[in-house]
Parts: C-alpha cells; sequence; structure tokens
C-alpha cells in the first residue's frame, strides 16, 4: 500500500492540525517525522479489544477479511486493502464491493473514492494516491454519512443465527432427527 503516499499528501494539506497515522504491526524502519504527520505503530491486541480501538479513527484503512466485516461495522469511512489474487479476481471482488457500499454517493465522489481504493490496491499507479487522496477531502462528510447509512443496513438485516434457526424449523423432520418415523 502507498502509505508514503498517504503521508505525502497529509503533508500537503495547509497546517490546521497535527495527523497521526496508526499502523498495526511492527516498523519496518523508523517512522518518518514532519510538522504536520506522525507515524505511529500499534501493537496488535485482541479480538476484544479491536472494534473499539476501530472507533477511535476517522477513516480506517484494513487488510483482509475479518478487519474488512469489524471496520463496516464500525461506521467509519474505509479504505479495504484485499488481499491479491494470482488471477487478477481480487480486483473484481473489490469492484464488486465498492459498487454495494458506495451505491448511495454523488457519482463525482464515488469516482473519486474508487481512485483511492484502486491505487491503495496497486490497481493503478501508487502515486496517483496522494492526489486522489486529497481530493477525496472535499468529500468527507459524504463518505461519513455513507459509513453510517451502510452500518445501520448491515444491522438492519436479520442476523445470522436467527435465519439458520428459522430455516432449520421450516425443514422436513428426517430419520436422523425423527429414527421413530
Amino acid at each position: 500500500a502507498p502509505l508514503q503516499a498517504l503521508i505525502a499528501a497529509e503533508n500537503a494539506k495547509p497546517v490546521e492540525s497535527r495527523v497521526e497515522i496508526h499502523v498495526a504491526g511492527q516498523p519496518q524502519q523508523k517512522p518518518p517525522e514532519t510538522r504536520q504527520t506522525a507515524l505511529r505503530y500499534l501493537p496488535f491486541c485482541p479480538q476484544t479489544r479491536f472494534d473499539a480501538l476501530l472507533h477511535e479513527y476517522d477513516v480506517l484503512f484494513v487488510r483482509g477479511e475479518d478487519s474488512f466485516v469489524r471496520a463496516q461495522l464500525a461506521g467509519r469511512p474505509l479504505i479495504w486493502q484485499i488481499y491479491p489474487t494470482e488471477d487478477g479476481l481480487h480486483g473484481v471482488k473489490l469492484q464488486r464491493f465498492f459498487e454495494k457500499y458506495t451505491d448511495g454517493l454523488s457519482a463525482s465522489c464515488k469516482t473519486t473514492f474508487w481512485n483511492c481504493w484502486q491505487s491503495w490496491n496497486s490497481l493503478m499507479p501508487d502515486e496517483r494516491f496522494e492526489l486522489t487522496w486529497l481530493e477525496l477531502q472535499n468529500h468527507w462528510p459524504e463518505l461519513c454519512e455513507n459509513a453510517i447509512a451502510w452500518r445501520n443496513q448491515l444491522f438492519d438485516n436479520p442476523d445470522l443465527v436467527s435465519e439458520v434457526l428459522t430455516w432449520r424449523a421450516a425443514q422436513t423432520p428426517t430419520l436422523i432427527d425423527k429414527p421413530d418415523l
């Protein structure tokens, strides 16, 4: 992921406040420090603490399916770094989800946001990330509203356990279930 491009983009903004970017894991090198941006490494945390951690941030860059699901439930704008596949189908999977996740966004916001997702996932040149990230800041309120609406939509769906139990109750008993048949 173009982490350096994210740092450069934050440093290119007018000085309003100091931004901290938190990355899970061990530092690969000494974190760069600038007047505006600090990079901090967080130790991995137990799953029981992960949801609370996600709620502490304004935007979530997540990798992998478990973190991706939890980030959706946090109701924050997110950028998913999908695991690449040899056949390249990860790009199709990423796009299909993105289309559902951003269904209510304006065309301009959606295009800029998609460019961020593509460059973060190396589906377009990484150097594009800095420009698209800066453009995306103009759409921030819309992205925040979308993230909350998406989370609420997920919560409005019935839970999986209830659905499975309802389905199971509607099934015709078999000899395994009722050996006296």
